[in-house]
């Protein structure tokens, strides 16, 4: 190896190393510090109704929502402060823990904003119905580089509020601790763009034909083929679970034998065409899941099949598609189209008139790789 390339080399594996170790100690050192300080909002909220309340048995406790401003509440912040939280205090044997997802049902039920809850009348609906004897509720706001925190202890029955707390949290540890909770994508104003792949099957419309040119006699024979496209298309979220989704198609073309010509003077050619597509469709998410989604809906597409054919039309069509998101901001997808017109390619060669090559199946299979802001 040259002296160029063993360095090279060792900073590979330096900078390896660099990333693989001290990466997650850096992460563990945030979530680190972000726990003992939720630990101690714990700590005095516990200790504070302790010196107040005569109660010897074991308590119910729920950690409800923390209320948050609009743009926190559409990242989940209040969920993600009430999670953490929550870890804090499943150290406390004398409380038992209400769990998220039983009072979520509530809320849901109540038509309650599951972001957090704002007015004291809701929370003690919810901690009543819930069987919850305490509540911890509060708000978070983030001002500059910093989360502030704003929680208190309240007694479900009597609406009493026991102990209070306060705590300030390093917003860029707080975030990478609570990314599992964040949602760092609206569910509703999002922004997507996608790089998609489909393909169809196309039958030969029609037999050979043949016709002269008055000084020689010319055969076209189309043949089956498949037509596969790229291109690249957005994604528009006006309201939850709403997409608008537009798209085109731009590098679509038939293989070569797509269209065999024959002539009486003794040449033969093969003919492919490209052609291009635009699309507009209006889906819906049919799915609540974090990471998987199956959207469906209505749309309609327009096909320019170049100047050699005449076969431009348009149809309605209707689209599904499965979405699988590893992370927040990517989406992998496999879905279909199917246009309700069934319609012919045309083309013209020379001194032919338009004679029919393909019908192109109505139905067309389409991956994607999206990215959403």
């Amino acid at each position: 190896m040259q002296p160029g390339g063993s360095m090279i080399f060792k900073k590979t594996i330096l900078a390896i190393f660099l990333w693989t170790f001290l990466l997650p100690l850096q992460t563990l050192g945030a979530g680190s510090e972000i726990s003992k300080k939720l630990d101690t909002v714990a700590e005095t909220l516990v200790s504070t109704y302790e010196k107040k309340s005569t109660e010897s048995e074991k308590v119910s406790l729920a950690v409800l929502p923390f209320h948050a401003g609009s743009e926190l509440a559409k990242r989940r912040a209040g969920i993600a402060i009430a999670e953490l939280l929550t870890h804090s205090f499943r150290s406390y044997e004398r409380f038992k823990i209400v769990e998220r997802i039983e009072f979520e049902k509530i809320m849901n039920e109540l038509h309650l904003n599951a972001s957090g809850v704002a007015e004291a009348e809701e929370a003690l609906k919810v901690g009543k119905l819930s069987g919850a004897k305490l509540q911890v509720l509060g708000s978070i706001e983030k001002i500059g580089s910093k989360y502030h925190i704003n929680a208190r202890m309240v007694e479900t029955e009597s609406g009493e509020v026991f102990a209070t707390a306060y705590e300030t949290l390093p917003a860029d540890l707080f975030e990478e601790q609570a990314k599992t909770y964040l949602v760092p994508v609206p569910e509703t104003q999002a922004i997507g763009i996608y790089f998609l792949y489909t393909r169809r099957h196309l039958s030969p419309a029609s037999e050979p034909f043949s016709y002269s040119t008055g000084w020689e006699n010319i055969t076209i024979s189309p043949n089956s083929a498949a037509l596969n496209q790229m291109g690249l298309g957005f994604r528009y979220f006006p309201y939850k679970n709403f997409v608008i989704d537009v798209s085109g198609f731009f590098s679509g073309k038939m293989k070569e034998g797509a269209v065999k010509i024959n002539s009486s003077r003794g040449y033969t050619h093969s003919e492919s065409f490209f052609t291009k597509a635009y699309r507009l469709l209006l889906n819906y998410d049919l799915t609540s899941n974090k990471h998987f989604h199956i959207y469906a809906g209505p749309g309609i597409i327009w096909y320019d099949t170049g100047p050699d054919s005449r076969g431009d039309y348009s149809s309605p069509l209707v689209n599904f598609r499965f979405e699988y998101r590893p992370q927040d901001r990517i989406a992998l997808s496999l879905g279909g189209s199917y246009e309700l017109n069934k319609a012919g390619w045309k083309i013209n060669w020379y001194d032919s008139p338009p004679i029919d090559t393909h019908e192109p199946s109505q139905f067309s299979i389409e991956s994607s790789i999206g990215f959403y802001f």
